[in-house]
């Protein structure tokens, strides 16, 4: 899958960084964005514009509120101006103490999660550094200015826990519909019962595929309900290991995205800033499906699933707004954004230079990527469930046990804690905290 990704990928951006003939020599300079203060000259927006916004050849802006434009073999960051710009915007900020610049919890959580996205992107673990020896000693260079950083910025406790829960504030906002219509099923279906006492939905599981993309920054919840309630839900998931079966129409499923932060102890901990949320529903789950018949021909999967997917804008969280953004279903992803394996497509686009652009390819839409990756019948497109549905006769899964929120919550930053990555920075957060 990632490697299709990267050729959409590729053919999305292609058009967009090579000149119609002779492409400039060198790459334009990055305006600065205004992702922290109006003022684009202020360091805490230099500072992220030099590690995180891309510039293609004809000077378009590419930036994401999360997911970074790096991939495994970029050279950005590593070599050239892109190097030289991000050690001296650092450097500036911990010579001027530029962490005092701003005070505000959630922009502090959000600068230090952008700076621990490239440390976990420069943190080659062990098996890497026969392959990347060359590029160790930037990657040092990045590391320590990215370290000493990410340890000014941290809030202690009290600030986060009451960093502003964005969820809440979207239930409350009534911005969006809280129940289900099949009759305008395009119509952003946003449940607002999620975290409920007595809700009739119940976590699963942690979803290790999207959070290993991310390096384990952040927790990503899967929560479940069939139409029976909270009882028929945990009675369904309880059934699984001794008897795998489709579940029934009408069951809902949502992948709750939210934000881990280093504290000033130097621990991961749990926030409740919830980064996306994502919500299928099952109009209809098709039977007489083979799992094991590898030539079958699976139906367009958006006949019986509907999607609904939130976005956080950062902007809108700052100011004390939700900061969640319904797609719609004419939004479109420049960049498939789950994998960053593989090569740098704005790399790769601008050392090719055929005689002619290559001909632009319509770029996946936002909603239509979640239904491509999950287009299976009922259980089978739910990764969580899947492991039950594609087993072999006679063998033996454990199941799955409901759990809490709060303990699954506690297991993610437990994940995170037990990364290479993580322990590299952790040893240099302690360092640093030395007298």
């Amino acid at each position: 899958m990632w490697k299709s990704g990267i050729v959409i990928a590729l053919s999305i951006v292609a058009p967009l960084v090579r000149a119609a003939d002779a492409p400039p020599a060198t790459q334009p300079a990055p305006a600065a964005m205004t992702q922290f203060d109006p003022n684009p000259h202020h360091l805490w927006n230099r500072l992220r514009t030099a590690i995180l916004v891309r510039t293609t050849l004809t000077g378009l802006l590419v930036d994401d509120d999360l997911f970074p434009y790096l991939w495994d073999h970029s050279r950005y960051l590593l070599e050239g101006p892109s190097h030289d710009a991000a050690l001296r915007v650092m450097d500036e900020f911990l010579a001027t103490n530029g962490e005092k610049l701003i005070a505000d919890p959630a922009r502090r959580l959000m600068l230090q999660r952008d700076l621990w996205t490239v440390f976990d992107w420069c943190a080659w673990v062990p098996d890497d550094w026969v392959y990347l020896k060359k590029d160790e000693p930037a990657a040092k260079a990045l590391r320590w200015r990215l370290a000493k950083i990410i340890q000014r910025l941290a809030l202690n406790a009290r600030e986060i826990a009451a960093l502003p829960d964005n969820y809440r504030a979207a239930v409350q906002s009534h911005s969006f519909p809280s129940q289900y219509d099949s009759a305008q099923r395009e119509q952003p279906f946003f449940p607002a019962d999620l975290f409920d006492k007595d809700s009739p939905w119940v976590c699963i599981d942690l979803h290790r595929e999207h959070a290993e993309a991310v390096h384990d920054r952040s927790i990503f919840l899967v929560l479940m309900q069939l139409p029976g309630g909270k009882q028929a839900t945990g009675e369904y998931i309880q059934s699984l290991a001794h008897d795998p079966r489709q579940f029934p129409v009408g069951t809902k499923v949502a992948l709750l995205r939210q934000a881990l932060a280093i504290d000033e102890s130097g621990h991961v901990v749990a926030t409740h800033m919830t980064e996306s949320l994502q919500v299928r529903v099952y109009r209809e789950v098709p039977q007489g499906f083979d799992p094991f018949d590898h030539d079958h021909a699976i139906r367009d999967a958006g006949a019986w699933q509907d999607c609904h997917e939130f976005l956080l804008n950062r902007r809108d969280w700052f100011q004390r707004g939700h900061g969640l953004r319904a797609a719609s279903p004419d939004d479109v992803s420049l960049i498939p954004n789950f994998d960053r394996r593989g090569s740098d497509p704005f790399e790769e686009a601008m050392i090719a230079s055929p005689p002619h652009p290559a001909p632009a390819t319509a770029p996946p839409r936002t909603l239509r990527t979640c239904i491509e990756c999950h287009q299976s019948p009922g259980a089978y497109s739910v990764p969580s469930l899947s492991l039950f549905m594609y087993r072999k006769k006679g063998s033996e899964r454990e199941p799955i046990f409901p759990k809490s929120v709060a303990m699954a919550k506690e297991q993610a930053a437990q994940l995170k804690s037990r990364r290479p990555d993580w322990m590299m920075l952790q040893g240099m957060l302690e360092a640093y905290r030395s007298p």
